[in-house]
């Protein structure tokens, strides 16, 4: 600034004389004198110099430029001594656009350089305005003397822990939509200090952090910082009124050692200096480190904040949609796309991150002719996908989990008495070498992958249907060998049950017939998909069967299974139709399915293939096949 040229030579002379008078190391540069190096961006150039220096002065008038802004800003992260001086100006000379720049000044030293919260003032940012040029120079001398003992004994802090150029930052701070019970988490930061976010994979727990460190930067501290993976305290150990992100310190899917599990004294003293604390960590691999660090004697339950699946709900999705549409900038026949499917959109991505995958990528190529809306959505679903090689890791590093998971994909949603026995029968099935799991062995895997699975009221269950979805899909993809061996077990105590029957076709097709008609024919893992009205009805009687006890899996042999099943569905069909049943008009299965329609009770469906190895007879699937 031309204006304040002779009041900022008079402080560069000033400074030397000190360093000279002193004999301390003061080395002034005047930012706004230095060339930028050539193809060099001059707001770069600035923040570079900043970042390279030890301290800063900062003068000001009646306006400031953005590049001025971030160089305060880049220097208050770095917990850089920064002495501001503004000079005293005569408002009511100003002109109309000089009052609308000297007003931006005014916002951003009241926001920004004089924190109203008494704790950030702490800091002693000096903060000083003057009249005279002679003022200016004997108020720097004075500061600089004050706090140079105090201050600039303290190290900076290293530039890795800055949010520089956070490309992941921008978006969240653009995108970002609060989940139900955000409020809780913002509650536990503030008044606790250090707050744990964890919960099941994909659920948003960074984001969440972020927006929280972004959101409450200048509310309750001065900057919000993150902890590189190679960080250490000795770095910080001299911070203030900071907020700092340390994202899975413990490991991102799996527990990995960690100095932070072992030195929680050191983070709470970070506290103690009105510093807040927020740590990420999925689920299990928290449990982890509670249980092999010394994290578990000084963590309590209330600086624990869970996320879970259901804290967004279709309004959060649609807004979170909305605002990735805008962030993108995408244009007006995207957005026609968008809203002629918007249910469709909202009804299969139920994770934030499916969003930013939709319209940054699969939206795109949607646009250009070179997918289906159809396809689209499909690829978006990352989460699903994720799942699917979570899952097939523990095929060679874990046996006992690879087979608790494919169980559970199986039957999903059973008590736990029951999955036992189910599982027990997998195990048999797997021939694998372990000790018979009991209740306790539940117990634990559900701890262990706690990130995908719940128990809640006795009941193992995924937490989220897009996990059951992708481990499925895994399945279906690589290990149905390995799922057949446990349904032929499986497939006696289903024939005849409930007025089916089924058989095998080959050693991994099974028909199912239902009232003397075929109605579905496929691999043995249909049965588990529950894809068909049948399959699902099938699925929900067996696991009735198994739950009321009119189904047993400890019987050894099959015949023993299909005479039990036999007798409960002879009695059952009396019951339902009498002795000499009277079949009903149009599907034969539509007087107990929850999805007839009234096309269902006139018109019987006929056997179509909806895939290369899957047929089924339903009225449901007739589009599909139109559109196939």
């Amino acid at each position: 600034m031309q204006e304040l040229k002779e009041e900022r030579v008079a402080v560069k002379s000033a400074i030397e004389d000190l360093a000279k008078r002193y004999g301390i190391d003061l080395i002034p540069v005047m930012f706004e004198h230095k060339p930028a190096p050539p193809s060099t961006d001059t707001r770069e150039a600035s923040l570079t110099w900043v970042r390279e220096s030890d301290a800063m002065i900062c003068i000001y008038y009646k306006s400031i430029s953005e590049i001025v802004k971030d160089e305060f800003r880049v220097g208050n992260d770095l917990f850089m001594p920064i002495f501001v001086f503004k000079k005293k100006v005569d408002e009511s000379r100003l002109s109309d656009e000089e009052r609308a720049n000297y007003e931006t000044l005014m916002t951003f030293i009241n926001e920004e350089v004089k924190p109203t919260n008494a704790s950030l003032a702490e800091e002693r940012y000096v903060y000083k305005e003057f009249e005279q040029k002679e003022t200016l120079v004997e108020e720097v001398k004075r500061a600089i003397l004050e706090f140079y003992p105090n201050r600039f004994e303290l190290r900076k802090i290293p530039e890795k822990y800055l949010f520089i150029d956070d490309e992941r930052a921008r978006i969240i701070e653009a995108v970002y939509v609060k989940p139900r019970r955000y409020e809780e988490a913002e509650t536990i930061l503030r008044n606790k200090g250090i707050l744990i976010i964890t919960g099941g994979a994909h659920l948003g727990k960074t984001s969440m952090a972020y927006n929280l460190g972004l959101s409450l930067k200048g509310k309750i501290a001065r900057r919000f910082l993150r902890f590189p993976q190679d960080g250490s305290i000795s770095d910080i150990n001299t911070l203030k009124n900071s907020i700092i992100l340390f994202d899975d310190p413990f490991g991102g899917s799996t527990f990995h050692y960690s100095w932070i599990a072992d030195r929680m004294e050191d983070l709470e003293e970070l506290t103690k200096k009105n510093n807040y604390l927020i740590i990420t960590s999925r689920k299990e691999v928290l449990e982890e480190a509670i249980k092999k660090g010394k994290i578990g004697e000084k963590i309590i339950r209330e600086n624990i904040f869970e996320l879970k699946p259901g804290d967004y709900d279709d309004l959060a999705f649609s807004n979170i949609l909305e605002k990735h549409i805008n962030y993108y900038r995408i244009p007006e026949e995207g957005r026609r796309i968008v809203s002629e499917k918007r249910w469709w959109i909202l009804e299969e991505l139920k994770f934030p991150h499916n969003y930013e995958i939709f319209v940054r990528k699969e939206l795109v190529e949607v646009m250009k002719g070179k997918k289906s809306i159809s396809d689209a959505i499909q690829d978006a679903k990352e989460i699903e996908r994720a799942c699917g090689r979570w899952f097939q890791r523990y095929y060679d590093q874990d046996k006992e989990v690879f087979y608790f998971l494919m169980t559970l994909a199986m039957f999903n949603s059973m008590r736990k008495e029951t999955f036992l026995q189910l599982f027990r029968m997998v195990i048999r099935s797997a021939m694998l070498n372990i000790i018979t799991p009991n209740i306790h062995d539940l117990d634990r895997l559900c701890k262990e992958t706690s990130s995908y699975v719940s128990m809640e009221y006795g009941r193992i269950r995924f937490s989220h249907p897009s996990y059951l979805v992708g481990i499925a899909a895994e399945i279906s993809e690589r290990y149905l060998g390995e799922v057949q061996k446990a349904l032929l077990l499986v497939v006696p105590s289903l024939s005849d049950l409930s007025g089916f029957h089924i058989k095998l076709v080959d050693h991994d097709r099974i028909c199912i017939s239902y009232a003397g008609r075929v109605v579905e024919i496929g691999t043995l893992y249909y049965l588990f998909l529950r894809d068909s009205p049948y399959t699902l009805y099938l699925n929900e009687e067996f696991k009735s069967g198994l739950e009321n006890g009119s189904i047993s899996l400890l019987k050894d042999s099959a015949q023993s299974y299909l005479r039990r099943a036999l007798r409960n569905t002879r009695q059952l069909i009396n019951q339902l139709f009498g002795p000499h049943p009277e079949l009903p008009s149009g599907c034969r299965f539509h007087p107990r399915c929850p999805y007839a329609m009234v096309i269902c009770t006139e018109k019987e469906p006929r056997l179509e293939k909806i895939s290369p190895d899957h047929l089924v007879a339903c009225h449901l699937f007739a589009s599909q096949v139109e559109l196939s």
